[in-house]
């Protein structure tokens, strides 16, 4: 459940660095492995779109970008994305609609006002939008972040590819680095809790959810993994105060708790 939740999480981060380094075939086997696991996770066909246009099968890419922009109507980049390959296609007139609907979502998008500026000069229209003003690295279309967030992020990955690689001992290490950095990040103090579970340091992994919880209480996922440990350490109890700390709160979580529940139970 937690553990398959962060191996999709990872899979996903392997695939995006994949394709940061131009290697979009295997980054697209990463997609589509998390595709399978999530079926409803746009991010995740826009990722299997971006490798297939890379690789040269537009028809592809179209597809899996449509299935992203059906499960998640509001992203504006999909759309850039399928307009860029409308107008690879030559289907300018569709593509003008998609560079609009982007602005529409994000008016700051300075790549599609660009795009839509030289598909409007191909069609011979005149020009009727105004150009935004660029809040982003051009190059990315991210804004830049601080060197010790960038930090924090290295270390964050550095811990999640040691935890999926089954190296516990490192991935503690890296995580409990990002933690010094960034010490108000529940994010980090829950990944913590997860490699101290599986090192069988249970109370630690205890603490560390207590801790992330402390930071930000409407960060559920914490409820979830510490379920996991009590679990484990056959506290039904404590289980089922995990389960009313989400019940009402995030159902899909609370039913997640609930079913440790039923399934220590038939294992009795």
């Amino acid at each position: 459940m937690l553990l398959d939740r962060m191996r999709t999480r990872f899979l996903f981060d392997r695939g995006v660095r994949l394709a940061e380094r131009g290697n979009y075939q295997r980054a697209l086997t990463y997609f589509e492995e998390v595709m399978q696991r999530e079926p409803d996770y746009a991010l995740a066909y826009a990722n299997i779109g971006f490798c297939h246009y890379k690789l040269g099968a537009a028809g592809d890419a179209q597809r899996a970008y449509e299935q992203a922009q059906e499960l998640d109507p509001n992203d504006p980049d999909t759309y850039y994305e399928l307009g860029c390959i409308h107008h690879g296609q030559g289907q300018r007139n569709a593509a003008l609609e998609c560079f609009r609907e982007t602005l529409r979502l994000q008016p700051n998008h300075a790549e599609a006002y660009t795009a839509m500026e030289q598909v409007r000069i191909e069609l011979g229209m005149p020009a009727i939008e105004t150009a935004p003003e660029p809040t982003a690295d051009r190059a990315t279309g991210q804004t830049k972040q601080p060197d010790l967030a960038e930090q924090v992020l290295q270390l964050l990955r550095k811990g999640e590819d040691a935890y999926e690689e089954g190296n516990m001992e490192a991935a503690l290490e890296a995580w409990n680095e990002a933690a010094k950095l960034d010490g108000k990040n529940p994010r980090i103090h829950n990944n913590r809790a997860a490699a101290f579970f599986e090192l069988q340091r249970h109370k630690e992994a205890i603490d560390a959810c207590a801790h992330a919880l402390r930071i930000d209480p409407n960060y559920t996922i914490a409820h979830v993994t510490r379920a996991e440990i009590f679990a484990a350490l056959g506290n039904r109890d404590a289980v089922m105060r995990e389960y009313a700390a989400l019940n009402g709160v995030d159902d899909e979580l609370a039913q997640q708790v609930l079913d440790l529940v039923k399934d220590a139970e038939q294992a009795q």
